[in-house]
């Protein structure tokens, strides 16, 4: 029975599918990924990563920390095995790590705010208001301290809350994310600025202690991004 059983996964495997659900016991390992501690599993960027790995025989559990101790622990290796969305910027932060060369979904840099006077369409509209940002978003600290001074705060609940209670005129986040945490506060009064300062595309990063799962999971993740599977000559590459 254990034979036939491993004989329908490997098939499985093959074909490209999902395991069955009887088969969920059979998973070849599990795959912890960190993320921001404001996020949770029924974010659908997880989904799609999730659904990724189970393609190729792994679950994958999310594991939540502060932004800066996510990527820290991701890069070690220790009892994080990858990290769930950052931009290609944080590559050279992220030396152990292995981009999926597949965009996950493009998003913006935007700002966020409870006045309704202001009009921000550019990085030099922030000149004169009091900035927040969550601690360790590098992508945008990077860009905040070319310009204005700004204050760094744990969470992105913490964000909207200095928002809503008047401490803070604007919150630069990512604009999709952002709007995922807000949606379960009890935050109210606050409203995200279109267009956005930027737009930058989201890859999934791995451990290179991972790395013999790359092609199959950039195969993966392409199928379950784009809705459709790819030639094996046109899909994209990993990027060490």
């Amino acid at each position: 029975m254990k034979c036939i059983k491993g004989f329908m996964l490997v098939l499985a495997l093959l074909l490209g599918g999902i395991t069955p659900t009887s088969a969920q016991n059979e998973w070849l390992g599990t795959i912890v990924i960190g993320t921001i501690s404001d996020i949770d599993d029924s974010h659908p960027t997880f989904l799609r990563v999730q659904q990724a790995y189970r393609m190729i025989g792994y679950d994958a559990k999310l594991l939540l920390l502060p932004y800066e101790r996510s990527e820290y622990e991701a890069n070690r290796g220790r009892f994080v095995d990858a990290e769930l969305a950052r931009t290609d910027e944080v590559q050279a932060l992220l030396p152990n790590m292995i981009r999926i060369d597949v965009p996950l979904e493009t998003d913006q840099i935007s700002v966020f705010t409870a006045r309704d006077d202001l009009n921000i369409q550019d990085w030099d509209d922030l000149e004169g208001l009091r900035i927040d940002t969550v601690r360790g978003m590098s992508v945008i600290t990077r860009r905040l301290v070319q310009h204005h001074p700004f204050n760094e705060i744990g969470t992105v609940e913490q964000v909207f809350q200095r928002l809503e209670s008047g401490r803070s005129d604007v919150a630069i986040l990512p604009g999709n994310m952002a709007e995922f945490v807000l949606s379960r506060t009890d935050v109210t009064g606050i409203q995200r600025l279109h267009p956005g300062l930027e737009e930058l595309p989201l890859y999934h990063y791995i451990h290179r202690h991972h790395q013999h799962l790359t092609e199959q999971l950039t195969h993966a993740l392409y199928e379950v991004v784009n809705g459709e599977p790819h030639s094996l000559s046109a899909r994209p590459k990993t990027t060490p």
